[in-house]
């Protein structure tokens, strides 16, 4: 499976896109997201995801749409229990077109583009590290 999805730590998961991605890699990974959400929105949990682009073919426009389709679906749940996502993506111009989206859409939870591994983990670990503040 070309997508592949993992828990990192108890807060922390990961999709890795790599290569040529099917339609059933996309219903497969959204359908584990989903349930590593819901979990956690019933533990009372925030999580963060890493979201690994650099090694991907990239998606279709229709998987595109099922990728849209699903943060509209369940916005309210993304916004509860994802506390960010860090979306890595080698080219300047994929990662400029995204943010521009983000300005004209923006999604429900704080999501950042980064060219590299190191820039998106920091941005997690100082999400992670607020969110352990606040609840302590």
């Amino acid at each position: 499976m070309p997508i592949h999805f993992k828990p990192l730590s108890e807060t922390r998961y990961s999709f890795e896109y790599v290569g040529a991605v099917t339609d059933e890699d996309v219903d497969m990974a959204q359908s584990q997201w989903l349930g590593a959400m819901r979990k956690a929105d019933i533990g009372g949990r925030r999580l963060v995801l890493f979201v690994d682009g650099l090694r991907s073919e990239g998606l279709s426009a229709k998987q595109r749409q099922v990728t849209a389709d699903f943060s509209i679906q369940h916005e309210g749940l993304i916004r509860r229990v994802c506390a960010a996502q860090a979306v890595l993506l080698e080219s300047a111009l994929q990662r400029g077109i995204l943010t521009a989206i983000f300005w004209i859409k923006p999604p429900p939870t704080d999501l950042r583009v980064f060219k590299t591994r190191a820039e998106g983990e920091a941005f997690l670990d100082e999400v992670e590290r607020k969110q352990l503040v606040r609840s302590a």
